[in-house]
Parts: C-alpha cells; sequence; structure tokens
C-alpha cells in the first residue's frame, strides 16, 4: 500500500504555529506509533505519549529521545501527577468511548499546570474522507458518525458550562494521497478486519460515491480537521 499524507505539512504547521509547544511539558493521550507525536521533538521541553494498545507502544518506543517517552497505559486507572503544560489528543478524542469522554477532559484538566491547555484534534463529521469510511462502518453498524457528533457535544456542554474555556478553534484540511483506488481501499479496510463481503459491498459504493474520481492515479482525498484550544 503507498499513500502520502499531508505531504505540505499543512497539520504539523497549523499546529505548532498556533499553539506554544516551545519549551513545554505534554502529555499525548492516544499517540499511537508517535509518528506525528515526534514531529515535536525539538521544540517541547518534555513529551510522554501514552496508549493503550502494545503495538502501537512498541513502534513508538523506538523513537525514544531524553525528551520523548512513550508508555501503554490507561489514562483513567493511571497516577500522573499534576505536571504538563499540555495535554494533547489527536485523532483519540472522539475513539474513548462516549461514557468515559468527560470523565478524561476533567481528569485532563487536574493534570495541568497554571495557563496550562488541553489541545484536541478530531476530524469534522461529513468530511470527504469519513464519509468514505462510514461506508465501511455501516456495513458492520458501526456508529462512527455519532461518536464524532458525541464528542463534539460533549466539548460544547462542559464549555456551557463553564468547566471548560474554549480560547481558540482552527479548520484545516488534510490530504491523503495514493496510487490508485484500490491503495485507498486497502488504507480504510486495515483498522478493521471486516468480513469479506462487507469490504466488497463497502467497495462498491465508496467507487460509486467518487464517481470519475475513482479512476485517477494518483487518488487524492481529503479529511477536514478540527482544532481546539481549552484552558481551565
Amino acid at each position: 500500500m503507498n499513500i502520502k499524507i499531508d505531504t505540505q505539512g499543512i497539520e504539523y504547521k497549523t499546529i505548532a504555529n498556533n499553539i506554544n509547544f516551545k519549551n513545554k511539558a505534554v502529555l499525548e493521550i492516544g499517540c499511537g506509533d508517535g509518528s506525528f507525536s515526534i514531529k515535536f521533538e525539538k521544540i517541547c521541553k518534555s513529551w510522554l505519549g501514552i496508549d493503550i494498545d502494545s503495538k502501537g507502544i512498541m513502534k513508538a518506543r523506538k523513537q525514544n529521545t531524553p525528551k520523548m517517552r512513550f508508555e501503554q497505559q490507561n489514562f483513567l486507572a493511571s497516577r500522573l501527577k499534576a505536571n504538563f503544560n499540555i495535554i494533547f489528543m489527536r485523532l483519540s478524542f472522539h475513539e474513548i468511548g462516549e461514557s468515559n469522554m468527560e470523565k478524561i477532559l476533567l481528569k485532563s484538566k487536574l493534570l495541568l499546570k497554571r495557563n496550562g491547555k488541553i489541545v484536541i484534534v478530531d476530524p469534522q463529521f461529513g468530511s470527504e474522507l469519513q464519509e468514505l469510511f462510514n461506508y465501511f462502518y455501516k456495513e458492520e453498524e458501526i456508529e462512527h458518525d455519532k461518536r464524532l457528533i458525541k464528542s463534539r457535544e460533549v466539548l460544547d456542554e462542559l464549555i456551557a458550562e463553564n468547566t471548560l474555556k474554549s480560547t481558540r478553534f482552527f479548520q484545516y484540511n488534510v490530504s491523503y494521497t495514493f496510487t490508485d483506488f484500490r491503495s485507498l481501499i486497502e488504507f480504510i479496510s486495515q483498522y478493521w478486519n471486516f468480513p469479506k463481503e462487507s469490504v466488497k459491498q463497502a467497495k462498491e459504493n465508496i467507487r460509486k460515491a467518487l464517481g470519475t474520481k475513482a479512476q485517477n492515479k494518483p487518488l487524492t482525498v481529503y479529511d477536514q480537521m478540527n482544532l481546539f484550544v481549552l484552558s481551565t
């Protein structure tokens, strides 16, 4: 599978140019394999990336540096101390489960130093790539749309209650360029162990949705991202 993601570095530039990571102690919840985290190595003071996925953490640990550490942890069960200037969640908040969203934000609030920030990056409901993902999710009745909508509702509720304050909000597009349609399908289907019949049906639905664009080589689709900056 050949894929080029955000070749112009728009995502990193948008985040780094609008949030001050310089000399900051950062906790990342849901760091995955650390491939995006490591981009901040030169500017942060320290970075602790945690994830419950052991495979992702094994890959991330290969990138450990004196400033960057990656550990397998369940954030809600962790005993971390209030030592962080920034708590960062990228593409993970909507995946943590409806019952835990508020709990994670409230615990994050307790772990921030004075003037600390919670930074959340999540996909926009209805963006091009998310709609393509949905063709797979719908085959298995996975309520992906509901997760994205609920995550935004939880944020809005806590802001309305003044539990958290919204200090900044940005939107930007991330490009995903595939060699061809087959490469796109491989990328989307890798995240779930879908039955062959579900993959076949979703593939045909995606081809119809893309129309003539499905024939493009290379094939580029876009994901719109929401960047929330919250303070206490």
